[in-house]
């Protein structure tokens, strides 16, 4: 068996560089059947299917195998989604024992389960890094309720999924290395691999023993979920053929001059050389501030250490007109936009398709702006029928009048809501049918993003700077990943208040 590490600092095409890896064995005559390809996250597996399929025209149903981890074990085997723990079955448990227990993330999302409920995030932890669950309660600090409550919820989950017969997504992970089998490769590659915790290295360890060419890829650098039981020391330690992809294709220079005094810092780490790409770039640090015209031009990415941080800039955000996305979530929903669009092409003597008038009408209001029994819009369409103004007005039970602006037409949508959006189509007629420019994320939602410019703020949580003195490499990581998300400029806001992660700054 052969073995490799690629290690892929910021930018330096990782994902390219594993593509060209697929090609080279499809040339070689290995069947696509006989290459896995497993990524931490959905986003990135679904890239590379994406990439691989249009590079190689081969299907998603051909490359059989690239895949999450979790998806992986979940067809290898052969579970079906009856076996799954849903959201529906945390909350009739959480009635049964009246604690709190809905599962808010998937873990294909980002790798790994997280759930809002302590107990659970105890739980999952002590399966995910091999520890007891009271070590791993100790390590975590004080819940209230204390470790008695801690048992009691794990042992009431527990009970509940053998009842129900039903199984979380890091049951079946343990399943898979204890009664798991896994078909025989010619080559395996593993994406993101610092972040595999103890238990993913466990399955990836079991389905390498069936294949003949390894490859790991991954940045320990970059390995920013520790929180949730990631190893990232197992990929450093590693004794295998090294490569290093040191070419950075996204990050400038004076970005990576910010990434590389904290990467150096980190005690435990592969030492290595990248260099940045041939573009001054632009970095800047100053308190926070905002006016009507920041964020006129170019892609940007809001980056904040916690969720809540981002509150402030989302609300400065609205005042100023500005369309983004927080999170997967637009600042005015798709669908608005469509009623909108579709509402401006009937007032201009345009026509629409039907589930055009369909959104326009779930903004319309019963008796005012759309007749009693009309709204439902329940009718017989035949393939290609569109609409016009007229028809609508005469056929399909539309009030409003056509000179009627948008606004006053949809009368379903809130007065601070039709404020918002007159404000941003007044700072920009095209939001109606482009993208948003701006992004609000957590640091740790970015992984794999970029954007032209990217806005870090350093502000801490009080929980993340008590953690600060006993595991400040941690932090060090996730700043380096913020920093080097940008491909022209790096604006580092100062705290507001009195915790901040200074470091950055020196």
């Amino acid at each position: 068996m052969s073995k490799k590490i690629i290690f892929g600092p910021p930018g330096t095409g990782k994902t390219t560089r594993l593509l060209s890896i697929v090609e080279e064995e499809l040339a070689r005559g290995v069947p696509p059947d006989r290459i896995a390809y497993l990524a931490f996250t959905r986003k990135a597996a679904q890239e590379a299917v994406e990439r691989a399929g249009n590079k190689f025209n081969l299907t998603k149903k051909e490359l059989i195998w690239f895949r999450t981890i979790h998806s992986f074990v979940f067809k290898n085997l052969n579970y079906n989604s009856d076996e799954v723990m849903t959201p529906q079955h945390y909350r009739e448990l959480a009635e049964v024992i009246k604690v709190p227990l809905l599962n808010v993330t998937s873990a294909d999302e980002v790798g790994v389960s997280v759930h809002n409920n302590e107990h659970l995030r105890v739980y999952d932890l002590s399966r995910a890094r091999g520890t007891t669950l009271e070590d791993e309660y100790n390590r975590f600090g004080r819940i209230d309720g204390g470790f008695f409550k801690t048992k009691y919820v794990i042992e009431s989950l527990i009970k509940y999924k053998e009842t129900m017969n039903v199984k979380d997504y890091t049951d079946m992970l343990m399943d898979f290395v204890q009664i798991g089998t896994s078909p025989k490769l010619e080559v395996l590659i593993v994406d993101e691999a610092q972040d595999l915790s103890w238990l993913q290295w466990n399955v990836i360890n079991k389905i390498m023993a069936h294949a003949t060419r390894v490859y790991v890829a991954g940045d320990d650098d970059q390995a920013i979920f520790d929180w949730a039981g990631a190893d990232s020391g197992r990929l450093v330690d590693l004794d295998w053929e090294t490569e290093v992809l040191n070419q950075s294709y996204r990050v400038p220079q004076t970005n990576h001059e910010v990434a590389d005094r904290l990467v150096q810092r980190i005690q435990h780490r592969k030492q290595k050389l990248w260099k940045p790409r041939k573009y001054r770039g632009f970095t800047q640090s100053y308190a926070y501030k905002l006016n009507a015209s920041s964020f006129d031009h170019g892609e940007w990415l809001i980056l904040a250490r916690a969720n809540y941080l981002l509150d402030n800039i989302e609300h400065d955000l609205k005042q100023f007109g500005h369309h983004f996305i927080r999170g997967n979530q637009p600042s005015v929903s798709t669908k608005l936009l469509k009623a909108i669009e579709t509402w401006e092409k009937l007032r201009t003597g345009q026509d629409v398709d039907f589930s055009d008038v369909k959104d326009l009408y779930y903004y319309m209001s019963v008796g005012n702006r759309v007749k009693r029994g009309h709204k439902s819009l329940n009718i017989q369409v035949l393939p290609g029928q569109m609409f016009s103004m007229k028809d609508l007005q005469q056929n399909h039970g539309l009030v409003a009048h056509a000179n009627y602006p948008w606004h006053h037409a949809l009368d379903k949508v809130s007065e601070n809501k039709s404020l918002y959006v007159k404000t941003m189509l007044q700072k920009d007629e095209t939001m109606l049918t482009t993208p948003p420019r701006i992004k609000l994320s957590t640091i740790h939602g970015s992984k794999g993003g970029e954007a032209d410019h990217v806005m870090l703020l350093t502000d801490l949580s009080k929980k993340t700077e008590d953690k600060l003195l006993s595991n400040i490499d941690s932090e060090r990581r996730v700043f380096y990943v913020g920093a080097t998300r940008a491909k022209k400029s790096l604006h580092i806001i100062r705290a507001e208040g009195s915790r901040e992660f200074t470091e950055i700054f020196q």
